[in-house]
């Protein structure tokens, strides 16, 4: 066999870690033992020389690092003469591929740093003489006319397809161009599959069923309607394409890249995997299977099984019909083949295959309960008889009784049957009875291992031979129940751990038919011990009596006779207790319960009783949204979204940035933005406490939000404050949905206001009520309204409202007329402040609140603003020119005679004495200028602000 295995570009190996089987011990269960003498490896293998340090090391899971790390060989030296690029990329893939020192040979390179197997072993015919000489029970072949539309589990969503037709792919991975791969034969007739082909076919399709029959892929030889990144295809061609030319790696035995199973592009680059018939063998369908195997298990992510002496492929150990071999090695010659985690003596490879094909695969469902109170009931004839088809001659598994699979090391497979008093002998035999011929070697995963225990669990026989994979139990019993557990065993002789001791078993035998049982189990009718109770909005507990049988176990049915929403019958369970689940709330369901022994005599149904789901509680009031990401359009930041998702003392902090550009134009500016995602309610309200670090350049801080992706801004409130605890909130008109984006953009931006101001937010939510079926009750009290200054009115309430979604202010003129809304609040809300009054005028207040039912009564209040204060003593004027293009500005005061100067917030020119100034900005660009004076060393007593528009 030649493996040419080529990696990947940008792989995503998943972890080498322990492997999720936990192995537990069981009675049935042997232990692995190391072996002590020098084994003498089966087969033809590679050799690499005989530094078994170098042999022994392991790379990948980021090794090599550097090419300093790769030791000097054919290898290193291709890697030297690449160009930076492709070199880096082969390093890349190097430290993806999980390989040991055996392969350093092996391994090439292309010249785009891709890299791939090319070893050079081939099956050894003498080996396949020898391997043939076996002894056991034989398969007779069976050639049905639908070879090309088998299926090992139809509807699994991954699959993998055995190609057999030949297929066409063009500018893959493989190269450029088109290649045509041929279809598979083993004669001169290339139109047509004769019989042998056929059988060839079903053989091979089985064996690599049975290697993946633990997992949840459908292994098939029927084409797809369509590929995608879980649909494998395995080629079965010749390395000659059809005109002649030499398919990729031509001379090797199987071509794959490794672990691409699953990548987006698996199915349209990395596909397929190649598999070359005429170099095994040539044509042989157990080492084609083999092959197969192997190379999709590349697919998977699996690397070889070598041996720290230097062989690259283990040729396994053993004899006779269990001679063991790992399906990464070399496992042309053996009988038991199987998946490995380099539990070998020897071995220099320890990734746990098991893992990696089930993190890719999955692991399918169990089919048969592992307990004798669950197991299934063994289908006897009425003459003793127990049989089991084979997917050879029922490759649809129309007659599923009487087999299982082993999907796991803690699975155990339970069958119960009713026998006479007498003889039984109870055979299971693994896959290998579907395919398996004298001149051929087994090549099954699972060796068997049975108990037979009698209804009280006292053992009554088992088997676990040494010398051969099937099992056999055979004993003189006593008329009763008994039961069969199959599971997979190890061998310790050999020797091989139960790791792999999985797939398929068929169970035939015959036992002593007694008198038959025609009485159900009692109480019949059955009775309840805890009737049908509701223990949530949509589920329903029961517990039946248990019911005794005279002759087996007893399994129960929850019958559900009316209802609504997920009425159906429960399966037949061991068990005694029920949950209903998947109802309507709030809805009535009736129930009855039946026994049934394992001869099929039912019970008739107990009383019916009725039971009623809970009611719903009713939604909460309202829902907080916060943000779920965020977007910094100018600023620099200081923690993230996730700080303003509670009022917690740790805020996100933003702060300007300069625009840049020549230095008389530049600004400070800042814009951040916060995604949020709202359902849908009658109200939405943001608030947020929110402050600023304060300003030398006048600037603020304006939030705003959008409902069209940013198209459009709506400011909502500015935020100058420097104190923590500045909470501000604003109603979103219309209660928008969906997606809303809020955003804090900095209020100045002229040329020359350079300051790099902060703010900061600790709580930024949105607050959304929900639709209420009843109205609000209780009702604001205690309104005060209190003129603040001329141009500030605050009220303050008793907020004595449940059940509301919002607060309405409201004002009016006289008290009587002319009400008009001056704010919408959020619920629980309790103060306002209106800034959009007169001096010297007397405003009338009420407030109530509110929801989508009704609205409560009114709170009631008035204040009257005082007279504004008088104009500043000092009094500015400012007139701008140009000189040269430069800007200038005369500025002219009354009311002092030592000031200090203010442009755009900051102090230009200190202590001037005199009435005038002339400010040379040193800036010709166009903009807005604000002045103002202030009496020398004081904040307080300032002049009005001037603008200035250039």
């Amino acid at each position: 066999m030649v493996y040419f295995d080529r990696g990947i570009a940008t792989p995503a190996l998943p972890a080498q870690g322990k492997h999720m089987l936990v192995r537990a011990a069981r009675n049935l269960r042997t232990c692995f033992v190391a072996i002590l003498a020098t084994l003498a490896f089966v087969g033809s293998a590679v050799a690499a020389p005989s530094d078994t340090g170098l042999a022994s090391r392991q790379f990948g899971n980021g090794r090599p690092v550097s090419l300093n790390d790769l030791p000097a060989g054919q290898l290193k030296r291709r890697l030297e003469s690449l160009a930076p690029k492709a070199q880096s990329n082969a390093l890349r893939w190097l430290q993806y591929i999980s390989f040991t020192g055996t392969d350093l040979d092996l391994l090439r390179v292309d010249d785009g740093g891709g890299v791939f197997f090319a070893d050079t072993m081939r099956p050894d015919n003498a080996m396949r003489k020898a391997a043939s000489k076996s002894t056991g029970t034989v398969s007779a072949a069976y050639v049905p006319s639908d070879a090309f539309f088998l299926h090992s589990r139809p509807g699994a969503t991954k699959r993998v397809y055995l190609d057999f037709n030949g297929h066409t792919f063009t500018n893959t991975a493989w190269g450029a161009g088109t290649f045509v791969g041929v279809a598979f034969s083993i004669d001169a007739d290339r139109a047509n599959f004769s019989d042998a082909e056929r059988t060839a076919i079903i053989s091979i399709w089985h064996r690599v069923a049975e290697d993946l029959a633990p997992f949840d892929i459908d292994v098939t030889t029927e084409e797809p309607a369509s590929f995608n990144s879980t649909t494998g295809r395995v080629l079965i061609t010749e390395d000659n394409q059809a005109d002649g030319t030499a398919m990729p790696s031509q001379g090797a035995g199987g071509v794959a890249y490794v672990n691409v199973f699953g990548a987006s592009n698996y199915h349209t680059y990395y596909s397929p995997a190649l598999v070359y018939a005429e170099n095994l063998g040539p044509n042989v369908d157990t080492y084609i299977a083999e092959a197969s195997s192997h190379e999709f298990g590349h697919n998977l992510g699996l690397s070889h099984d070598g041996t720290t002496a230097g062989v690259a492929y283990y040729a396994g150990h053993g004899t006779g019909l269990v001679s063991w071999a790992p399906i990464m090695g070399n496992s042309y010659y053996n009988n038991v083949t199987e998946w490995s985690k380099g539990e070998y003596t020897g071995a220099n490879q320890t990734q746990d295959d098991l893992a990696i094909i089930g993190a890719k695969l999955g692991f399918r469902p169990d089919d048969h309960g592992n307990t004798i109170a669950s197991g299934t009931a063994l289908t006897v004839a009425g003459d003793g008889t127990v049989d089991a088809s084979n997917p050879e001659l029922d490759p649809y598994n129309l007659l599923p009784q009487n087999k299982g699979v082993i999907n796991s090391g803690t699975d155990v497979d339970v069958f119960t049957f009713i026998s006479g008093s007498g003889p039984l002998t109870l055979t299971v035999t693994p896959a290998w009875d579907a395919f398996y011929r004298a001149t051929t070697r087994r090549a099954a995963n699972l060796d068997v291992g049975l108990e037979l225990r009698d209804n009280a669990g006292n053992l009554v026989a088992s088997s676990d031979p040494n010398t051969d994979t099937s099992a056999v139990v055979s004993a003189t019993v006593a008329a009763g129940t008994y039961h069969l557990l199959v599971t997979g065993v190890g061998n310790a002789v050999v020797p091989y751990s139960d790791y792999d001791s999985l797939g398929q078993f068929f169970i035939n035998g015959s036992i002593t038919t007694g008198v038959s049982d025609t009485t159900a189990p009692n109480p019949n009718p059955m009775t309840w011990a805890s009737v049908p109770s509701p223990t949530g909005e949509s589920t329903i507990a029961m517990t039946a009596s248990t019911a005794v049988d005279e002759t087996s176990t007893v399994q129960y049915r929850f019958n559900c006779t009316s209802g609504g929403t997920g009425c159906v019958a429960s399966a037949w369970q061991a068990g005694t207790s029920y949950v209903a689940s998947g109802l309507a709330p709030a809805t009535q369901y009736t129930f009855t319960v039946q026994a049934r022994d394992f001869s099929g005599n039912t019970t008739a149904a107990s009383s019916a009783v009725s039971a009623t789901t809970d009611t719903p509680p009713p939604p909460p009031p309202y829902f907080d949204f916060v943000a779920g990401s965020e977007s910094t359009v100018a600023g620099s930041l200081s923690g993230n979204y996730t700080s303003t998702a509670t009022d917690n003392g740790v805020a996100e902090s933003i702060t300007e940035v300069s625009s840049g550009g020549q230095p008389a134009k530049r600004f400070s500016q800042l814009e951040h933005r916060w995604n949020f995602n709202l359902s849908a309610g009658i109200s939405a309200t943001l608030v947020a406490n929110a402050w600023s670090s304060g300003s030398t350049d006048g600037d603020t801080f304006n939030f705003q939000y959008s409902t069209n992706g940013g198209s459009s801004w709506t400011t909502m409130f500015n935020v100058s404050s420097t104190s923590n605890g500045n909470v501000q909130s604003f109603v979103l008109p219309g209660a928008p949905s969906g997606a809303v984006i809020v955003r804090v953009i900095d209020s100045n931006r002229t040329a020359g206001a350079t300051a790099l101001n902060t703010v900061s937010v600790d709580h930024l939510y949105i607050q959304v009520a929900n639709p209420s079926t009843d109205p609000p009750t209780g009702n604001p009290s205690g309104l005060s309204a209190t003129a603040i200054s001329s141009s500030r009115i605050d009220l303050a309430w008793t907020d004595g409202v449940s059940n509301e979604s919002s607060y309405r202010v409201e004002r009016s003129p006289d008290g009587s007329t002319g009400w008009t809304v001056v704010a919408t609040l959020p619920l629980d809300s309790q103060s306002y402040s209106d800034t959009t009054v007169a001096a010297s005028t007397t405003y009338f207040y009420r407030v109530s609140a509110f929801n989508n039912i009704a609205s409560t009564g009114y709170a009631s209040a008035n204040a009257t603003t005082p007279v504004a204060p008088p104009p500043p003593a000092i009094a500015l004027t400012a007139v701008g020119s140009k000189v040269k293009g430069v800007i200038r500005i005369q500025l002219n005061w009354t009311g002092a005679s030592s000031v200090d100067v203010y442009r755009n917030g900051g102090v230009i020119a200190p202590n001037v004495s005199g009435t005038s100034y002339l400010d040379i900005t040193g800036s010709k660009a166009a903009g807005t200028y604000t002045h103002r004076v202030c009496l020398a060393g004081s904040t307080t007593t300032c002049s009005n602000t001037t603008s200035t528009v250039f």
